[in-house]
Parts: C-alpha cells; structure tokens; sequence
C-alpha cells in the first residue's frame, strides 16, 4: 500500500470538512495534523487512543 503525501492527506482531509460541518464538528490545530498523520499511515489507533489520553489527562 502507497503512502499518501501529506499533500494528499490534506487533501483527503478537506474532502471531510463539510461532512464534519454539516455533523456541527469541528477539528482544531493540533488534531487536524494529527489526523493526517494517521492519514499517512504514520500513526496506529493505539497511537491515536494514546494521544487522546494524554490530552485528557487520563494516566492509566
């Protein structure tokens, strides 16, 4: 499986704003580079699970 580009996740990314939009969601900053970063095969769920645990100050 190719690697998307991070131009091409971005891309992939800004085909969802409008689906997110239309949910009322929103994506900050810091979670919309996140995402693509998942986008690029880059990043796992477990990653994900991890960073948004960290986030929330959850510890255990």
């Amino acid at each position: 499986m190719n690697r998307l580009t991070e131009a091409e996740a971005r891309s992939e990314y800004d085909k969802l704003v409008p689906i997110m939009a239309l949910e009322g969601r929103t994506m900050d900053a810091a979670s919309q580079a996140v995402f693509v970063e998942y986008l690029q095969d880059k990043l796992t769920i477990d990653d994900l699970v991890a960073i948004a645990k960290r986030r929330n100050g959850v510890t255990a």
